[in-house]
């Protein structure tokens, strides 16, 4: 049987765990910047709030009905989903962490358990532990498993429930909308609609040669889960970034080059740290500049340069140096800038990295900076020692106002109690 565990309004949950106050209140969560709800417990949803909105018209329409607005912790988000994770392993070593909030988990070896008492003793034990509550989908597939959790969420008591039988299986997907059917986007929701296929079951009973000319191979293996086959394999280990980026909107009005290279060093030190954690290298460097589209009576301007490097590097001190070469191409003063980025590609593993002899950025010297920094960084911790041009007071940062502490990750914001 395969599971799926997707954690309840994960990030309200989270939240409400170190600030009890909130339980029972309309919560949102917002986007990097305080501009959007990018998560909502159920209360706010009752009440007509969606994911998306802007919260300045949330406030406006919502806001005498107690709305409680929150800035993305995600660090303390990221952490307690480690916290889960590990104890959701602790059931089976046959694991996938889709998400920072599901996972999936096959216990086709275990044969001789009660899957439902297993899977609510761990929810139990995850709800003890962390204050976390989870909802349990299985059945015989993930596409039917991640069915039966949105079916636990919605319809059911104790957030679990178990596809049975074939009978059963169709009574879900009559209930299933089309356009909630994982791996369906709006896109294909709306192509289905205009054919008629309204649900899930619908969706079912269309030819795998009819889904496989709509939607390819993917929305056939979709249309072969739903049907009961196991098509979508399992990725027990975290595949191979094929590109890592970053960026983030602006706080305040940002002018300077000397403001967007600081940004971009900020932001490329976060691709780094991602870069270093699976042991990889890139080759390729993409940086972009943008103004505010909505700020529709202000001169817009975007543009975007890359750049391949001889050598695919591991080290910030190469990649630091192409990328602000790059951001020199292609600012242009005059502008208000909304957003700076970068973007890392033609990624490969270290031990793969093929090398030039007459261009090769990957010396003693610098492998030997490189290390340096990095066991400044994990002894004393991230950013401890960083390169000057990467500034302190970052006051073009993204505004969260509204930023709950770090309760488990830094020791001064740990609750106490007495």
């Amino acid at each position: 049987m395969i599971v799926h565990a997707d954690c309840d309004s994960f990030y309200v949950s989270v939240e409400r765990v170190f600030l009890p106050g909130l339980i029972g209140k309309p919560v949102v969560i917002l986007s990097n910047g305080d501009h959007t709800v990018v998560a909502l417990s159920k209360e706010a949803k009752s009440i007509g709030i969606k994911r998306g909105d802007n919260i300045r018209m949330v406030m406006k329409l919502y806001g005498h009905l107690g709305v409680v607005s929150l800035s993305s912790n995600y660090t303390l988000y990221g952490d307690m989903s480690a916290r889960i994770q590990e104890l959701f392993g602790t059931y089976t070593p046959d694991m996938e962490f889709y998400s920072i909030d599901e996972a999936f988990a096959n216990l086709y070896s275990h044969k001789y358990i009660d899957v439902r008492e297993y899977m609510l003793d761990a929810k139990q034990k995850i709800l003890q532990y962390t204050g976390i509550p989870v909802s349990f989908g299985v059945a015989l597939t993930k596409a039917l498993a991640k069915t039966a959790t949105r079916y636990a969420k919605k319809e059911t008591d104790n957030g679990y429930y178990q596809i049975k039988d074939d009978q059963d299986r169709i009574r879900l997907l009559k209930w299933l909308p089309v356009g909630d059917v994982w791996g369906i986007g709006s896109k294909y929701e709306q192509k289905l609609l205009a054919m008629g296929i309204k649900t899930a079951y619908d969706f079912s009973l269309m030819t795998g040669g009819e889904v496989n000319k709509l939607m390819t191979v993917v929305g056939y293996r979709l249309w072969c889960e739903l049907n009961g086959k196991q098509k979508i394999e399992f990725e027990y280990e975290v595949p191979d970034k094929k590109g890592i980026g970053s960026s983030k909107g602006f706080g305040v009005k940002v002018t300077e080059l000397w403001q967007l290279q600081e940004a971009l060093e900020v932001y490329l030190s976060r691709c780094y740290d991602k870069l270093r954690v699976q042991g990889l290298a890139c080759q390729q460097i993409y940086v972009f500049v943008q103004t505010n589209p909505f700020a529709v009576d202000e001169p817009q301007y975007y543009r975007g340069l890359e750049t391949e490097l001889p050598v695919a590097t591991f080290h910030l001190q190469i990649l630091k140096q192409e990328a602000n070469l790059l951001l020199k191409k292609i600012f242009k003063k005059g502008y208000n800038y909304k957003r700076v980025g970068v973007f890392l590609s033609r990624i490969v593993p270290v031990g793969n990295i093929q090398t030039d002899l007459f261009n090769n950025p990957n010396t003693e010297a610098n492998a030997a900076l490189t290390d340096a920094l990095n066991k400044m960084n994990d002894r004393y911790g991230r950013d401890k020692v960083r390169f000057a041009s990467t500034g302190y007071n970052h006051g073009w940062k993204a505004k969260s106002d509204k930023l709950t502490q770090h309760f488990t990750t830094n020791k001064n914001d740990i609750i106490k109690i007495g």
